[in-house]
C-alpha cells in the first residue's frame, strides 16, 4: 500500500511539472487574449519564469 502512495505521488509531481507550465501559457492567452503558441520553447520560458518567481521562495536561511 505505501508504494502505490509513492508512486501516486511521483505521477502527480510529474503531472504538475509538465502540465503547469502549459496552465500557466493557457491562463495567460485567456486573460489578457494573447495568442502565445504551446511550443516546447513557450513551455521551456514558463518553467523559467515560474523559477524566476517562486524558485527560492522556499529557501529559509538561519542567522546565527
Amino acid at each position: 500500500m505505501k508504494i502505490l502512495l509513492i508512486i501516486g505521488v511521483g505521477l502527480l509531481v510529474a503531472f504538475v511539472i509538465v502540465f503547469g507550465p502549459l496552465m500557466f501559457i493557457w491562463a495567460i492567452n485567456t486573460l489578457f487574449g494573447l495568442v502565445i503558441p504551446y511550443t516546447f520553447k513557450t513551455w521551456c520560458a514558463a518553467c523559467l519564469l515560474s523559477l524566476a518567481a517562486h524558485g527560492g521562495s522556499h529557501v529559509k536561511f538561519n542567522k546565527d
